[in-house]
């Protein structure tokens, strides 16, 4: 039984370690640059190039249709919209 005890605690530890990252949905903080592209944007770009034509399906289920580009280096090749959200410019 003391065997059994014992290995509770870290199973529990790691239990809580692993359970309490961001949950499904949820994004990490990004610091103080712009935010990362949506995963529909990036998996748009997959296997393409930049400056490629891409389209996926916004928060609405509305198609959008842009360009892929590389915001920064230090980020992936994601789809930018050809008509910012809401229609602005």
């Amino acid at each position: 039984m003391h065997v059994a005890a014992s290995l509770i605690r870290p199973l529990l530890l790691l239990f809580t370690l692993f359970s309490s990252g961001p949950g499904e949905g949820e994004r990490p903080p990004q610091g103080d640059g712009p935010p990362r592209p949506p995963a529909e944007a990036i998996d748009a770009c997959s296997g393409k190039s930049s400056g490629d034509s891409c389209s996926f399906s916004g928060r609405e289920g509305e198609t959008v249709s842009g360009v892929c580009f590389t915001p920064e280096s230090d980020k992936p090749l994601a789809c930018r919209p050809s008509q910012p959200p809401g229609g602005q410019r």
